[in-house]
């Protein structure tokens, strides 16, 4: 967990961000990015798990920060501002986000996502890490690189397809 400097003297709420890893690459290889968040106000989370892609990882840290928020021994109580929590993940994380989403507890709560070379469907179904993007309702961006061996932009062009949220937008890193 990393989160704002100002937090534990502030009285205000901070808004969340849920990372939910790729395959081999842990929260703990993401430490430039947690600061980064972390320095542009936002309490940011994740987990050392190696099977994110159920998404069931990213639904325990936002338990934790439901649970932190509401324990006044915690530094981060009734600092997590779960009016505005999302979530983003890179290739097995990136299916991650959609599950995490739609298919955990806490599913309900993200208001925003961002899915970095997601697995592409094809790949997910063989692996078992299956994942509907025709149930996500949430502003999403999905995004890869035109030089990925974990999504072609073909088949990032038929995943956003079957995104059904109005707000989506996809973008393709050359």
């Amino acid at each position: 967990i990393y989160y704002p400097a100002d937090l534990e003297d502030s009285s205000e709420k901070f808004p969340v961000i849920v990372m939910t890893n790729g395959s081999g690459v842990r929260a703990s290889r993401y430490i430039a990015v947690f600061q980064h968040y972390a320095s542009w106000g936002f309490i940011v989370i994740g987990t050392e798990q190696d099977a994110a892609f159920a998404g069931d990882a990213s639904d325990a840290s936002l338990s934790y920060l439901i649970e932190a928020n509401a324990d006044p021994s915690s530094v981060l109580y009734q600092k997590v501002d779960l009016e505005n929590v999302g979530i983003v993940g890179h290739s097995q994380g990136g299916v991650g986000v959609f599950n995490a989403i739609t298919s955990q507890t806490h599913g309900d709560i993200y208001k925003a996502a961002v899915s970095l070379s997601p697995v592409s469907e094809e790949t997910a179904t063989a692996l078992n890490w299956t994942y509907e993007p025709t149930r996500i309702t949430i502003p999403i961006m999905v995004m890869a690189g035109t030089d990925n061996d974990v999504i072609s932009i073909e088949q990032l062009q038929t995943l956003y397809s079957h995104i059904t949220s109005d707000d989506k937008v996809m973008a393709v890193r050359t």
